[in-house]
C-alpha cells in the first residue's frame, strides 16, 4: 500500500481546494514513475509536472463537479461563453493580447524548463 500526503496550511476556501488537488497532481505524477531506475524517477520536464497538476485543478473546480459533492447549489447554464473555461472576453481577442501573463508561472518567473 502506498501512502503519500500533502504537508501544507489549508483554510476551507476554493483556492486551497484548488491548490491542495493541484498538489495532489505531482503526487500522482510521482507515483506513475516511481519503479523506475533512479536515473529516470523524475520528470521529463517540470511543464508535465505542472500539466498534471493543473488537469486536476481545472476539474476539481468545474460546476459539475462542486454541485456533484455538495459544494454548489445548482449549476447555471452559461450559453455563448467560451468552451473550456466557462467564460467569454469582454471585447474581441487577437494575437497582440497576452493571456500567457494571467498563467501564475509567467509573471512570477517560475519556469516549466529547469
Amino acid at each position: 500500500m502506498i501512502v503519500s500526503r500533502i504537508k501544507q496550511c489549508t483554510v476551507v476556501t476554493m483556492d486551497d481546494l484548488i491548490t491542495v488537488h493541484h498538489e495532489m497532481g505531482h503526487v500522482q505524477y510521482f507515483l506513475q514513475y516511481k519503479d523506475q531506475p533512479v536515473s529516470f524517477r523524475d520528470g521529463a520536464n517540470p511543464g508535465f509536472h505542472e500539466a498534471i497538476g493543473d488537469v486536476l485543478a481545472l476539474s476539481v473546480s468545474t460546476p459539475k463537479h462542486l454541485q456533484s459533492i455538495g459544494l454548489l447549489d445548482k449549476v447555471e447554464s452559461n450559453h455563448g461563453t467560451l468552451k473550456y473555461q466557462g467564460l467569454c472576453p469582454p471585447v474581441t481577442r487577437t494575437e497582440d493580447d497576452f493571456d500567457p501573463g494571467a498563467k501564475f508561472h509567467i509573471p512570477a518567473n517560475v519556469p516549466y524548463v529547469r
